[in-house]
């Protein structure tokens, strides 16, 4: 299978799950803002209650009903999802459609060919409410440079700044208890989230220093 999903389907309906993927031997699975972009058209195409043709005319399948996703950031060599499943394949039928969608496109976009992405996605269980805070928080604040004003993540959503109709932002609000509180968490743990990042990868935590958003 191009995409190289070999997951099987985790039958936990309602559950919430931190799903990450890499590039094939830690590859760039973006090489641009526009196949940044192509990949979150992809999941429109599935999320958004909306009825979408692809170019053949033919109906995408609607997963909405299915399986959801909290927030995203996208970058050069992985991306983050949290999701909640809604039925016991829910979150493999996206996995499966939106990854084989995209290795298609970038395989053709690139004139290369076979798996784009390692063997199968990571789904990592979270198991109570402050789980999923940070694995949001965790996802949002992935890109140590430009942190939260990093076009490829949803946070500008979950400011109100930006809209779209795929992503369930209510329901990533109401993880916190809306704005205001998601602002406050963020700025009370984004300091120890991103010195902890950088020091993982050798860095020096006073280099990126977490910017407090207002």
């Amino acid at each position: 299978m191009a995409s190289g999903i070999r997951h099987k389907p985790i039958d936990a309906p309602g559950a919430v799950f931190h799903v990450t993927a890499h590039g094939v031997g830690d590859t760039a699975i973006f090489r641009s803002s526009y196949d940044k972009r192509e990949f979150l058209t992809i999941y429109r195409n599935y999320l958004s209650p909306i009825p979408m043709r692809n170019s053949a005319r033919r109906p995408y399948a609607k997963l909405h009903r299915e399986v959801a996703v909290l927030g995203y950031c996208l970058l050069d060599n992985h991306f983050h999802l949290i999701v909640r499943q809604q039925t016991p394949d829910g979150m493999y039928k996206l996995m499966k459609r939106t990854q084989t969608a995209y290795v298609r496109y970038f395989n053709d976009r690139y004139g290369r060919r076979g798996p784009l992405f390692d063997a199968c996605y990571a789904a990592k269980p979270v198991n109570s409410l402050r789980h999923a805070r940070f694995s949001i928080a965790y996802a949002h604040l992935n890109h140590e440079i430009e942190q939260l004003d990093y076009e490829f993540s949803s946070h500008r959503l979950f400011l109100g700044k930006e809209s779209n109709d795929w992503l369930d932002v209510k329901a990533g609000l109401a993880i916190f208890g809306g704005v205001s509180q998601y602002k406050r968490f963020l700025n009370q743990f984004g300091p120890s989230i991103i010195d902890r990042k950088l020091k993982k990868r050798g860095l020096c935590p006073e280099s990126h220093a977490f910017r407090p958003i207002r």
